[in-house]
């Protein structure tokens, strides 16, 4: 499951995990189950946030680390629930204040208008949002001038595979 789907599949799914629960976010969907074939029931999870994790862990010891988490869709939500989970402090900004305001406190985290990201200090910016993502290949969520504040930047658009965000 993918943007825009990952919350409003919610509602569609009749087991859900306990985490994809606390997140309230699902990416992946199970049709039936392995140990009963006649089980037709749709089972929902999430591993957005296993798999960011992993791939920031290879850069970047995430306890006491400081992310910047752009966005405020069910891949955020899911990244910052295990960002938070590893000891990370989140700062999480979005295009849509009100939606960024309301995640953040979902999360227990803090929220950063988008002026005020020059004066961020943080170890890694996550980008977890569709900008970038083809068509529209050379729009990116932060000015390239902001990048060099980043050790790692991770960037969860998929197509194409490098990005504005990840070139500049």
């Amino acid at each position: 499951v993918t943007i825009p789907f990952k919350e409003e599949v919610l509602r569609y799914v009749d087991v859900l995990d306990p985490v994809a629960g606390r997140i309230g976010a699902v990416n992946t969907l199970q049709f039936g189950s392995a140990e009963n074939p006649a089980d037709r029931r749709v089972f929902g999870s999430n591993t957005d946030w296993v798999g960011a994790n992993r791939a920031l862990e290879e850069k970047l010891q995430l306890k006491g680390s400081r992310v910047l988490l752009v966005g405020a869709g069910g891949a955020s939500r899911a990244i910052g629930f295990g960002l938070l989970e590893a000891g990370a402090e989140v700062f999480l900004t979005n295009r849509t204040r009100e939606r960024g305001i309301e995640l953040a406190r979902q999360l227990g985290c803090a929220f950063v208008e988008q002026d005020a990201l020059p004066g961020l200090k943080a170890d890694a910016l996550v980008n977890a949002t569709s900008v970038g993502m083809a068509p529209a290949v050379e729009q990116t969520p932060v000015p390239a001038g902001f990048l060099p504040d980043f050790s790692v930047v991770m960037d969860i658009v998929y197509a194409p595979v490098e990005t504005r965000l990840l070139r500049e």
